[in-house]
């Protein structure tokens, strides 16, 4: 929801500037996308060598790279345990292993360049992933309990 109305992104806490609202929506569904694979690999559901395929493929692109370049540090200084710190050293991994995505011209490739990001971007972020990893395993539980 928040995605589609700026009030309620206001409650994941301060939004960064500039607030492209595109950049945005796929900021936050992307942290979605590695909260769901984070809960997935946690309950062994989502095994090692596909986290791989799945991570390597999103850091092809350039909303997987800015993302994790912006969450990669506090992810990986905060994690909660050792399987979850094995999950973000995984995708830092796949990171560093693939290749920035290049855009073409009429004459050359170039590499796009990644935008540096403030302490308070990363807290952010870091914020988000941890929110939306509660409100996953809050709903798992719930399901379990039925």
């Amino acid at each position: 929801m928040a995605m589609e109305d700026p009030d309620l992104d206001e409650c994941w806490g301060p939004v960064p500037q500039p607030d492209d609202p595109k950049t945005r929506k796929q900021l936050l569904y992307t942290n979605m996308i590695i909260a769901e694979w984070s809960l997935s690999f946690e309950t062994r559901a989502l095994p090692e060598a596909r986290l791989r395929v799945i991570a390597n493929e999103m850091f092809q692109g350039h909303v997987g790279r800015v993302y994790w370049s912006n969450a990669r540090e506090t992810r990986l200084s905060t994690s909660a345990s050792r399987r979850e710190r094995r999950f973000h050293e995984i995708l830092d991994e796949e990171y560093q292993g693939t290749q920035p995505p290049m855009t073409t011209g009429r004459t050359t490739a170039t590499p796009i360049v990644e935008p540096a990001v403030s302490v308070r971007e990363r807290l952010f972020w870091m914020s988000a992933g941890a929110a939306t990893v509660a409100l996953l395993r809050m709903i798992r539980r719930s399901h379990g309990r039925r």
